[in-house]
């Protein structure tokens, strides 16, 4: 071993090295009634060394006495875990305030003074602590379950404490959340008389009640315990369990809040129309319940006196372990957060997606669905739309109708002339087709047909009308067509390079045999 190198400080069997573990140690030797032990975590300085194996167990003994009377410690939560103590308390670098003796109408506070123990630093009650609560009158009156209980239960103890006290406490305390529960409840049936269309806020308050009068009863309890004359032991065991059930209530109501306000957005949104929104809203909810899910239990792991910090490190590496794993999924939640702030298409609107068509169905946080043209229902990742062309025919103005008409190139040119006027007349007589881009051309022939082209733009936005408008306008241009004699020119066959021509068709007549 170098000599920048330290040997660990051995650690203490009684667990003195933090304020916290020094009360906890405390009030578990006393509901053992082991003043022994509860004496070793006394400042007994004051008492000759000769004495201390006499007087020790007395002066844990009345300091007991004192804190069932008149006394508290604070609650687990509140009391530092840290060797050093609380630095920023405002009292010296070797005190810790830990709770309070009620003293002759005034509150002594109980302190812990960090004391040389075997070469180490130990938080032990001080000697001023152990004087106030020698000087401190005997005046604790029974608890009220003393008095109409049978001796059995105020003779046996569980946990340190009589049996009528931890009765009292849960009877106190059950009574505490069923009256705050049914004056919210009351309270909320009087102003739901009062404001009218109050619907959604009376079922949101409803909810709460339950969680709220836990709360309630938690913040209230703290101080129920010297009222109805409860032992220190209890006390402390029930404040343990008040902090367990604070913490649980804190989240179900913060659970119950994130649902109000989540429904009430999505209520809004639809109203609105904003319908991609909405999916941006359920993402953030379930973000913010799972969040909060963990954070309550932590701090209940934290109450029950687990170490919270090396679960926090593992969240923290598998949190890490698990975006690497999890890539594509990330990519997809970025890409649905892209699709939902950008806006390129919503729900209910047609667009082309590449070469594929469709209308938009869902939105989710990992892909999204379309339902294509002939009714097929298409799960498409999200990562993959927010790389792809988009066209959305829905949020169009105006929609191009543009079809192209191949006759002979044979044909009369008196016919052409006669067929692009009456198209002409044809589209700029429909009132649903703007007049000024309405346009009937003949373009450049090729070796066997002679192409006219139809460009014209038709005052819709919704892709269904504008098939049945288009599907029209078709027929009605082809009615033009065959009204005179012209016909249209068969389709192009396409040849693949290399392979032989597909062979004329005969008339057999041609052949001159008979057919």
């Amino acid at each position: 071993m170098t000599t920048n190198q330290t040997e660990a400080a051995p650690a203490d069997p009684f667990g003195r090295s933090t304020p916290a573990g020094s009360v906890a140690g405390f009030v578990d030797a006393i509901s053992a009634r082991d003043y022994a032990v509860a004496a070793a975590y006394l400042d007994l300085r004051s008492i000759p060394a000769r004495k201390r194996g006499r007087l020790g167990p007395a002066a844990a003994q009345r300091l007991q006495q004192a804190l069932d009377e008149a006394g508290r410690f604070y609650p687990r939560a509140r009391i530092s875990r840290a060797r050093d103590g609380d630095l920023l308390d405002g009292l010296p670098p070797e005190q810790e305030r830990v709770g309070t003796i009620e003293q002759e109408r005034r509150e002594v506070p109980i302190l812990l003074e960090r004391r040389e123990v075997d070469g180490q630093g130990r938080w032990l009650v001080s000697g001023e602590t152990l004087a106030a609560a020698a000087a401190a009158e005997s005046s604790r009156s029974p608890a009220p379950a003393e008095r109409w209980l049978p001796s059995a239960f105020t003779d046996a103890e569980v946990w340190g404490a009589p049996a009528s006290h931890w009765l009292t406490l849960l009877a106190a305390t059950t009574a505490i959340v069923a009256a705050l529960w049914l004056l919210i409840r009351l309270a909320v049936a009087a102003s739901c008389r009062l404001v009218k269309r109050a619907g959604r806020s009376r079922q949101f308050l409803r909810a709460v009640s339950t969680p709220a009068a836990l709360l309630g009863a938690v913040l209230v309890g703290r101080t129920l315990g010297p009222l109805v004359g409860a032992s220190i032991v209890a006390r402390q065991g029930m404040s343990w369990l008040l902090e367990i059930t604070g913490w649980a209530a804190c989240g179900w109501v913060a659970l119950r809040v994130v649902d109000g306000l989540g429904e009430s957005a999505l209520r809004r949104l639809s109203h609105k129309g904003r319908l991609n929104a909405t999916s941006i809203v359920q993402f953030a909810v379930r973000i913010a319940k799972a969040a909060l899910a963990v954070a309550t239990f932590m701090a209940i792991l934290d109450a029950l006196g687990f170490d919270v910090t090396a679960a926090v490190a593992a969240l923290g590496i598998g949190g890490i372990a698990l975006a690497l794993g999890a890539q594509k999924t990330v990519e997809n939640l970025l890409a649905s957060l892209s699709i939902l702030s950008d806006r390129p298409f919503r729900i209910g609107e047609t667009c082309r997606f590449g070469t594929l068509v469709g209308t938009v169905e869902e939105i989710g946080m990992r892909s999204s669905r379309i339902r294509t043209l002939d009714g097929t229902l298409l799960t498409i990742p999200n990562s993959i739309l927010s790389n792809a062309e988009i066209e959305n025919y829905t949020r169009r103005s105006k929609a191009l109708f543009k079809p192209v008409f191949h006759v002979a190139t044979a044909s009369p040119p008196a016919e052409i002339e006669r067929l692009l006027r009456a198209m002409r007349d044809a589209l700029s007589g429909d009132p649903r087709i703007e007049g000024e881009a309405a346009r009937v051309r003949l373009l450049t022939p090729t070796a066997d047909r002679l192409p006219i082209e139809v460009f014209a733009t038709i005052r819709t936005h919704d892709f269904d009308a504008f098939l049945a408008i288009q599907e029209e306008l078709m027929l009605k241009l082809l009615r033009i067509v065959h009204a005179g004699s012209l016909r249209l020119a068969p389709p192009e066959i396409a040849v693949a390079p290399g392979a032989a021509a597909p062979a004329p068709i005969e008339d057999p007549a041609d052949r001159g045999g008979a057919p």
